[in-house]
């Protein structure tokens, strides 16, 4: 969903101050997104840890080791 998409529904929909919270929002997680994708300093980049994450959901959740996931995805953000 576009942010103006978003600005649209809550326009429709909400009152002020729900559209100044959306206006908030918004940077928030355009900034995850670039830590997630890589598209910020390379210092800062959370890309290797996520596509980690994502094999590993990936394994897991067609195993059925639920126990075992939180365990390295608790490790995995500890070491981070």
């Amino acid at each position: 969903m576009l942010p103006s998409e978003v600005t649209d529904l809550y326009t429709a929909h909400c009152d002020r101050m729900y559209i100044k919270i959306v206006d908030l929002l918004i940077p928030a997680f355009d900034y995850l997104e670039s830590r997630i994708t890589g598209t910020c300093q390379p210092s800062y980049s959370c890309e290797s840890t996520y596509e980690l994450f994502r094999c590993v959901v990936r394994y897991y959740a067609h195993s059925g080791g639920v126990i075992v996931l939180m365990v390295v995805l608790v490790c995995a953000c500890v070491r981070s």
